[in-house]
């Protein structure tokens, strides 16, 4: 990650796919974590950066739950970024009681 995170603050943004992709349900919960901090700290969302944040505040380790909801917190306070996270929720294929969980989460965390 470390390396992933110098590539791109000198430019070579064509790695930030990868680290969106670490973020994801494929990977072990601790690649996850990092991926999200990553994110965080590169300022970085994407569409499916949003849609990996949100299933790792669904998923049930809590770990992962817990840094997924910060960075999404964090996220969903930038007014650039508040609009795809909405839309990142209403086009996932989430059930309505996640969805609305999720809603709920950050809509408390304003």
């Amino acid at each position: 990650m470390k390396w992933l995170e110098i590539a791109i603050q000198v430019e070579q943004r064509e790695y930030l796919r990868e680290i969106t992709d670490y973020a994801g349900p494929d990977y072990e919960f601790e690649t996850r974590i990092n991926a999200f901090y990553l994110l965080k700290r590169l300022n970085y969302l994407d569409k499916k950066a949003a849609a990996n944040l949100i299933d790792g505040y669904l998923y049930w380790n809590y770990k992962v739950s817990n840094a997924a909801k910060e960075v999404l917190v964090y996220f969903y306070q930038q007014n650039k970024y508040k609009s795809m996270i909405d839309n990142a929720i209403n086009e996932s294929q989430l059930s309505l009681s996640d969805k609305v969980k999720v809603e709920k989460m950050l809509a408390g965390n304003k």
